[in-house]
């Protein structure tokens, strides 16, 4: 029980940090629609909370509500549903974690880092039987958002160089 606290805690930390991070960027408006993307394939409770959390965190300070646009956008029914079923199961998570895969390939920067607080939620739950899996893919995740770090900050220090 500890030892499990201990991660939690470690887990937050993370979480913390990563939210704090890149508040800006998570304001781009190709962010949105993707976080609602992913929540649409969202039935596993934990993911669908850990989204609503990152969702939150990130639009705290825009006018419009996160629960107005999800509302919007048709989710909050089906979150519902998800989150009262209690999760859907490894394979839920895994068809999702094959999603941020897919959307880590794209530029959005401000998803990447989205991307590794899921994962680091998620990775905690995971039985035994899908974690290889899921941490080989969350491997593949990490060395995207490692990459993309690099050519941001490499594209940012020549933006002064040319100033």
């Amino acid at each position: 029980k500890l030892r499990r606290a201990a991660t939690r805690l470690r887990l937050n930390m993370q979480y913390e940090v990563l939210v704090n991070v890149d508040r800006t960027l998570f304001r781009t408006p190709r962010f949105l629609p993707r976080v609602l993307t992913l929540l649409r394939h969202a039935s596993d409770s934990k993911l669908a909370t850990c989204l609503l959390k990152v969702l939150r965190a990130m639009t705290e300070d825009v006018p419009e509500s996160v629960e107005e646009m999800i509302k919007h956008a048709g989710m909050l029914d089906l979150l519902q549903e998800g989150l009262e079923q209690g999760g859907g199961g490894d394979m839920r998570v895994l068809e999702v974690m094959r999603l941020l895969n897919r959307f880590c390939e794209d530029e959005a920067f401000s998803l990447k880092v989205c991307a590794r607080a899921m994962l680091m939620e998620m990775l905690e739950e995971q039985h035994k039987s899908s974690w290889e899996e899921v941490a080989s893919l969350s491997k593949a995740v990490m060395k995207k958002i490692q990459k993309h770090m690099q050519e941001h900050h490499r594209k940012q220090r020549g933006k002064k160089m040319t100033n």
